[in-house]
């Protein structure tokens, strides 16, 4: 009976300062932005209709703060503006940039779910797209311009795990991400005649 008002009261408590959705949002993954924030990509549409085959279109999907680009999604083309997120109503909404003279243009909203990696978006047409969040490291200790890669250990066959960085740029303004590719190097096994002991 204690446990069944304590309950109650705690339940009253949050209802009445809206505190626990804002612990539960913090706490979900799509009540938090920066998970939300990064590099995305994805494809959508694709298939065969009538003996015709179609290739997927592959889309792409910036966000930073609340700076947002969309590249070829369904039913637009090409997007840059900013972006708000209702993490209750899972739905995040895009008000284009305005052109130069022109009218303010009309927010697009689009209901959103994120697990993990995957980010689905779907629009009112109910048009949906998932996307993959591309792994980007912002300030990397190598560089693949210049072709250095940063050894991250041995592995038991005794070859060189190393971490490449390959550069991704995205964005009208050319954002500039790194994404980590690690992969195994073979040494060279030559004769070591220094390391020989003498006769």
């Amino acid at each position: 009976m204690l446990l069944s008002s304590l309950r109650m009261l705690a339940v009253a408590v949050c209802l009445a300062h809206g505190s626990c959705f804002d612990v539960l949002a913090a706490n979900d993954p799509a009540g938090d932005p920066e998970a939300i924030e990064g590099l995305w990509s994805g494809s959508w549409g694709g298939g065969g209709r009538n003996g015709v085959v179609f290739q997927p279109v592959m889309a792409e999907l910036l966000i930073q703060g609340d700076h947002v680009e969309l590249l070829d999604f369904p039913n637009v083309a090409r997007l840059t503006g900013t972006v708000r997120f209702d993490a209750r109503a899972r739905q995040m909404r895009i008000t284009p940039a305005a052109e130069a003279g022109g009218q303010p243009a009309k927010t697009i909203v689009y209901a959103y779910e994120i697990k993990a990696d995957q980010l689905t978006m779907i629009d009112s047409h109910k048009s949906s797209i998932s996307l993959q969040k591309r792994r980007v490291a912002h300030n990397p200790l190598a560089n693949a311009r210049v072709e250095l890669v940063a050894a991250t250990g041995i592995n038991d066959a005794g070859d060189l795990i190393v971490t490449e960085y390959t550069v991704l740029r995205a964005g009208r303004a050319g954002a500039t991400f790194f994404e980590p590719v690690s992969r195994s190097l073979k040494p060279n096994r030559r004769p070591c005649f220094w390391c020989e002991k003498p006769d």
